[in-house]
């Protein structure tokens, strides 16, 4: 652990002790959660809700453990830890998806150690069934699940470094059995990955960093998986981490992008075109994480970061016309690791999850925007609404929420495409208590069909916030 008095004379040497140290904005605080603290080296983490009981649950790696582990939340965020598997040698990235699609959860998991890609299938009572999706694969890293081909199932977009160097993906033939694919065959340290429709042109491209090769870099998919290399940044040192969203809301989407030796948080404003000024958003010892989503409910996507070397996590509150202001989450998470964004406490804002690699801890950050229900300082009252399924799923025309509701109440239902951006919203009204369905017809709120890709859904009450993800198919 670093002393503090160095880490925060460091900043202010820097020049942004004074921003860093300022009050929360608009009042919005976070309170630290332990989920778990003996994941030894604490490295991936995602969620979703692993036994199907409506609350979310957590997944995990421990690097050093050699462990995939869910955490099983109570409803009142008290988790219990289920391990997976405690012999995947360096665990390292884990991602939650019915991947069968047969109604459950399952758990995808990559091992830098062991070289591989698992899926852990789950029986619907959380017996999990590991199945090898690829081996050989040097040093995998990042994964990502995502129907890349567009064919009804989920595939695995992957970026592998050590004798591989490589973005690869692998296809699902709607059986679980895979095929891999090159994305890239040479991108020295492939660590950071995303997957979006970043041109707009109906199929899903793939955006990825090498921490050795000192690039980002976007590949633009020709809607028959036939990938083309451009770069985005040719000289970023130790880049490590990137994700992808309407930052300057224009219409297009921008990349964001840690990189641990130039010590920078970067974004890259997209023209419309695909050509891309790289603007510096934060000084950042070590940066090595980033996630984007609006933290502070003001309809403009945040930047989320983590720091190994000052062992902090960091939200960067987007003011509008490309200024980010910076705020304390965490100056305590020994080896600030990897990043994930959720409601988990399903009171209607964004918490924060990390995991401290030194410090062996899988932590949530509370989020005080509209409540927090664990104190008695404040509290928020919950309109009854049950989990939300839609069906079809995936889907080519439209779709069917289907949810219970305790009484009557006003809903509203938001579509999002995977970069975040808000592509629908309607208001309804839930005239009597018990089952209402709600109705999407794949348009967008100008009238127009969206393209084939993964979307999230929120129908929200005037107290909660129920999500989920479904994939458009065409």
């Amino acid at each position: 652990m670093k002393d503090s008095r160095m880490r925060v004379g460091f900043l202010v040497g820097l020049g942004l002790g004074l921003l860093l140290l300022t009050a929360p904005v608009h009042g919005q605080s976070f309170t630290k959660h332990i989920i778990g603290g003996n994941l030894i080296w604490a490295s991936g983490v995602a969620t979703a809700d692993v036994d199907g009981d409506g609350d979310i649950d957590v997944v995990a790696t421990g690097a050093t453990a050699n462990e995939v582990a869910w955490y099983e939340n109570d409803g009142a965020q008290n988790f219990t830890m289920r391990v997976v598997d405690n012999t995947l040698a360096g665990a390292r990235s884990c991602y939650g998806v019915d991947l069968d699609q047969d109604g459950d959860v399952d758990i995808v998991a990559a091992a830098s150690g062991a070289g591989v890609i698992i899926w852990y299938e789950n029986d619907g009572s959380q017996n999990f069934t590991p199945h090898t999706i690829v081996s050989g694969l040097g040093t995998a890293w990042n994964i990502l699940v995502v129907d890349l081909d567009q064919d009804g199932d989920l595939d695995v977009v992957a970026t592998a470094s050590g004798t591989t160097n490589a973005v690869n993906w692998y296809e699902n033939d709607g059986l679980q059995n895979f095929t891999g694919h090159t994305v890239d065959p040479y991108l020295e340290g492939a660590q950071g990955l995303y997957v979006i429709d970043l041109d707009q042109d109906g199929d899903l491209d793939v955006v990825a960093c090498g921490i050795f090769g000192d690039q980002v870099r976007w590949y633009e998919n020709d809607g028959n998986q036939v990938f083309t290399l451009f770069l985005v940044d040719p000289f970023f040192n130790g880049s490590n981490d990137v994700f992808a969203g309407d930052l300057d809301n224009d219409g297009d989407y921008d990349i964001v992008a840690s990189g641990s030796q130039d010590n920078l948080v970067k974004w890259y404003e997209n023209d419309g075109f695909q050509s891309f000024t790289g603007h510096t958003v934060a000084i950042l010892p070590g940066a090595r994480a980033v996630f984007l989503a609006d933290i502070n409910g003001d309809s403009l996507l945040d930047i989320v970061a983590a720091s190994l070397s000052l062992d902090m996590v960091l939200w960067y509150e987007n003011t509008g016309g490309g200024i980010f202001v910076p705020h304390i989450i965490d100056d305590f998470l020994d080896l600030a690791f990897k990043l994930w964004v959720v409601d988990l406490d399903d009171d209607g804002d964004l918490d924060v999850l990390a995991t401290g690699g030194l410090a062996n801890d899988l932590v949530w950050y509370e989020s005080d925007l509209v409540g927090i229900r664990e104190n008695g300082f404040q509290t928020v009252s919950l309109c009854g609404i049950s989990e939300v399924s839609n069906r079809p799923n995936p889907l080519t025309t439209h779709t069917i929420f289907h949810f219970d509701v305790e009484k009557p109440m006003s809903l509203a239902l938001r579509i999002y495409d995977v970069s975040g951006r808000l592509v629908q919203t309607s208001v309804h009204y839930a005239p009597k208590a018990g089952h209402t369905q709600l109705f999407w017809n794949r348009w967008d709120s100008q009238g127009a069909k969206v393209p084939a890709g993964v979307y999230f859904y929120a129908v929200a009450t005037p107290g909660s916030v129920r999500t989920g993800q479904m994939c458009v198919v065409d």
